[in-house]
């Protein structure tokens, strides 16, 4: 049975009002497409597509793609929408102000098994080969903590309550010895989260690239644990790009070319980290000497559903979910 706690965390994740630029109302034809998608003149006759992002190193292959022209060889002009935290992102596609969004699986699964029909389009990125990589616990320059063990009793921000990072977090501090019920986790945005632990207000950050290497570096922090890659090995899809079971049977052409896109995107960021470096300076305040230390997620235009299936039994088993989605094939759209 699910736990109020996170019951009350996803009725507060779809009611997060929109930050989309621009949000308009869905119109009457049942593909709502004046917000996520429109057909315009922008673009030389492009289709304007809205895509809900975070301001984070993972969404690179968006914005390279749209340098690249990948969008644009499909007759897509691209508006990322940039969101300080995951919850709002979810909200933004079943509204549909945004046609497709970035979102970390667990955030998905449980959408869907509130009743949300959304559909995976696209990897979005995965864990890398070493522990080393994104997103790591960090606490404070000044704390105390050195073992995981002290967590207990102490607070631990995430981006979404209830979603892959807490989960990830969880599981990593259990295979610790840690009695992951005696931390309270608190949903703060990623770039808020070092001032939340410099001023003590949570003893521990999950973050994500830059913000994990400008922390270490500006701040002074210090790692603690690696929770994606202890609770899910090298190579989890850790996030997938996203929409509305709705907007795919109205758009299944718009669908088909965000994907071949996207596909061509995720491997091109895949064989130039420079420049995935690079353009991660365009959308984010990020220093140059932090955008050459960061460490690099992986990416790859195949889907590790394998993964997510696991993903599915880890909320399961810490109480997210009831059960496994009762058919994966609803779930991965066509293409993915």
């Amino acid at each position: 049975m699910r736990t109020p706690r996170l019951a009350c965390a996803f009725s507060l994740l779809v009611l997060v009002p929109t930050v989309a630029a621009g949000c308009g109302s869905s119109s009457d034809d049942g593909g709502g497409g004046s917000a996520a998608a429109s057909s315009s003149s922008s673009g030389g006759g492009s289709e304007t597509v809205n895509v809900g992002v975070l301001p984070i190193s993972a969404v690179a292959p968006v914005y390279l793609g749209i340098d690249k022209g990948f969008f644009r060889e499909q007759g897509l002009d691209v508006k990322p929408q940039v969101a300080q935290g995951g919850a709002a992102i979810v909200p933004e596609v079943v509204s549909q102000d945004v046609a497709f969004g970035y979102a970390n699986p667990g955030s998905i699964l449980l959408a869907n098994a509130k009743g949300l029909p959304l559909q995976i389009v696209s990897e979005g990125n995965q864990n890398a080969e070493q522990e080393s990589s994104d997103p790591e616990t960090l606490v404070a320059k000044a704390s105390t903590i050195t073992d995981p063990k002290q967590l207990e009793g102490q607070k631990v921000a995430v981006d979404t309550l209830g979603g892959l990072t807490e989960l990830s977090v969880r599981d990593a501090l259990r295979k610790l010895g840690v009695d992951d019920s005696k931390v309270t986790f608190v949903e703060i945005g990623f770039p808020d989260m070092g001032t939340a632990l410099d001023s003590g207000r949570v003893a521990a950050a999950a973050m994500n690239e830059p913000f994990v290497t400008q922390q270490v570096r500006a701040g002074g922090m210090r790692e603690l644990t690696h929770p994606f890659f202890a609770a899910l090995g090298p190579g989890a899809s850790i996030s997938e790009y996203f929409t509305s079971a709705q907007y795919a049977r109205a758009h299944p052409d718009t669908v088909t070319r965000f994907q071949t896109a996207m596909k061509r995107s995720l491997a091109y960021a895949q064989a130039h980290p420079d420049e995935v470096r690079d353009i991660v300076r365009t959308y984010t305040k990020t220093d140059p000497a932090t955008l050459q230390a960061m460490k690099l997620t992986s990416f790859s235009p195949d889907l590790n559903t394998a993964s997510i299936r696991k993903i599915a039994d880890l909320m399961v088993q810490y109480g997210q979910l009831d059960a496994q989605p009762r058919d994966f094939t609803t779930l991965l759209g066509p293409g993915a």
